[in-house]
């Protein structure tokens, strides 16, 4: 056993000095952002869907992606049973579609990620990331077409469209965000992630120790304006970019001064050590003017304006992973449940 933990243990160490040599270093990054002096204010959960709250011979296990349209309707993919669920805007049980097997509108057998994704408030995309294609259904749960990405890569995280139905994905034949026509064809690159691969490191005398390394094109979440401006925000340097008419518009950093003080006290007792930052991102969806960091260390969401400036902190007391924040409500799930919270 001991020998197997010593295999393990160089072969990190080897894997690390050689990323570390491969990426650049933000050292001892100065605080952005301080949550001590902005407005606080809390999310209370409204409501919990649960099994219990839905008619059908189906039930929901483990409700996984989350999608909402302008009327406050609710889809969400089921990961363990591999079915859509639909909510009304009361929370009230509708239908549930979506079928695993080889014909028309139906998605392989795997155990791989399906993701949601609703375009134009008509249409509602389920994508395979492996077979690398789009299902698409009206928001009724008719299905329409399949979809082809002709890419030999199709990385994790969920697809977003522009206006003119393009869709953006992770692409690591490119190593990067690239976009595609409807027609599947690859139409430009996004963000090279091969030069924005950073090793962050505190400085804790007489040493500096790493907390994170970004993995590439992992750990990414991006999203598109209605003006087909692509937003992207990248974990590991914690750090967003705006392109707008192609062109890379603004480039920021996001450092809080108080997560920055707790992870320098954890690597002074744990030595070097790896964490994020913030574990999720969402973009506000009723404005589009502001996104939410979900505070790895804490219950706590910060949201951030366009030009990097702190708004204000939300408090949270119920478990749950984020995924949507539309309608004046922030959505999400954990475990066998939906969560639905407003802020006040």
């Amino acid at each position: 056993m001991k020998n197997c933990i010593a295999t393990f243990l160089s072969i990190f160490f080897v894997l690390s000095f050689f990323i570390n040599a491969q990426v650049k270093t933000i050292r001892d990054p100065k605080p952005s952002v301080d949550e001590s002096v902005c407005p606080s204010k809390n999310l209370i959960l409204i409501k919990e869907i649960i099994s219990d709250d839905i008619n059908a011979d189906d039930f929901m296990v483990r409700p996984y992606e989350i999608a909402v349209d302008k009327k406050g309707n609710i889809f969400t993919f089921d990961a363990k049973i591999r079915k859509i669920f639909k909510f009304d805007n009361q929370f009230r049980f509708i239908k549930v579609f979506g079928n695993e097997g080889e014909g028309p509108g139906e998605y392989r057998k795997t155990r791989n990620p399906l993701y949601l994704q609703i375009k134009d408030e008509v249409f509602l995309f389920l994508v395979d990331i492996v077979e690398k294609n789009f299902l698409k259904y009206d928001l009724n749960g008719n299905f329409l077409e399949e979809i082809d990405i002709p890419i030999k890569t199709f990385d994790t995280g969920t697809p977003v469209f522009d206006q003119e139905g393009n869709a953006y994905v992770i692409d690591t034949d490119k190593n990067g965000i690239s976009r595609f026509g409807e027609n599947g064809q690859r139409l430009d690159t996004f963000l090279s992630f091969k030069d924005y691969e950073y090793s962050v490191e505190l400085e804790i005398k007489p040493s500096h120790y790493s907390f994170w390394v970004t993995p590439g094109a992992f750990n990414t979440y991006f999203s598109v304006f209605n003006d087909n401006s692509l937003f992207i925000y990248l974990f590991g340097p914690s750090k967003f970019f705006i392109f707008k008419d192609g062109k890379l518009e603004k480039n920021v950093f996001i450092y809080p001064k108080e997560s920055l003080l707790d992870y320098r006290e954890k690597i002074k007792s744990r030595g070097d050590s790896f964490f994020f930052l913030f574990n999720s991102c969402i973009f506000d969806q009723d404005t589009w003017q502001s996104f939410y960091l979900v505070q790895a260390r804490a219950k706590e969401i910060l949201q951030i304006d366009l030009n990097g400036k702190l708004i204000k902190k939300l408090k949270y007391d119920t478990p749950v992973l984020f995924r949507v924040k539309k309608n004046g409500y922030f959505y999400g799930s954990f475990n066998e449940s939906i969560f639905i919270f407003k802020e006040v």
